[in-house]
């Protein structure tokens, strides 16, 4: 099965290795950053569990039915916790919402599913060099979202080990999974999850 090795790429999309499960926690570096999810497949149920579903607008914009003023996705790392890009929660002037007012939706392709686990937000943590507006330049796009419950989702395994490192070196085969826009034009989102084949370009958080 196909596993994260850099486990976000950008708001909307994240990058999964070809050989095993393990997602590389933040380190300095180089990766290519893109909203899109251009010429995806969508994914089968349980090819890509840890992913996850971050929306936020809160309970006023969700009970409209409207489109929540946010989106992107995420990876479970832990059963209460969510890695995501740090512009989905800081903006140049602080959070970029009140944590509550976030939903992570995991453990379906669907984020429509009314068989996803779904759970509240209790905190969010930006990474602490993260600068809105600099994201290209700067890197450091990384941000954890707490929850306020445990889900029942199967965690990525972090890369920690020195056995890992092939697995996530620039040229390594692999896929990019997310609910990205699938093309420039596009005008909303898809339901399902999408992904496509790709390859490591470096072990950064978010930078070029």
């Amino acid at each position: 099965m196909a596993a994260v090795a850099i486990a976000l790429l950008a708001c909307v999309s994240g990058a999964v290795a070809a050989d095993a499960q393990i997602a590389s926690p933040p380190i300095e570096g180089e990766t290519v950053a893109s909203p899109l999810i251009q010429g995806g497949t969508t994914a089968a149920e349980g090819q890509f569990p840890w992913m996850a579903w971050v929306k936020n607008g809160g309970p006023e914009v969700e009970a409209s039915g409207e489109e929540w003023n946010e989106a992107c996705s995420g990876t479970v790392i832990s059963p209460d916790l969510v890695l995501t890009a740090g512009h989905c929660v800081k903006t140049q002037v602080g959070p970029a919402d009140a944590a509550g007012n976030y939903t992570v939706v995991a453990g379906a392709v669907s984020r429509l599913s009314a068989s996803a686990v779904r759970s509240r937000v209790t905190k969010l943590i930006p990474y602490p060099d993260f600068k809105y507006g600099c994201e290209v330049v700067c890197g450091h796009d990384a941000g954890l979202l707490v929850l306020t419950k445990t889900i029942s989702v199967p965690p990525v395994r972090l890369a920690t080990s020195p056995s890992d490192e092939a697995l996530v070196q620039t040229g390594a085969d692999a896929f990019q999974a997310g609910w990205g826009l699938e093309s420039p034009t596009a005008n909303s989102i898809p339901v399902d999850l999408q992904y496509t084949e790709t390859e490591i370009v470096g072990t950064g958080i978010g930078q070029k």
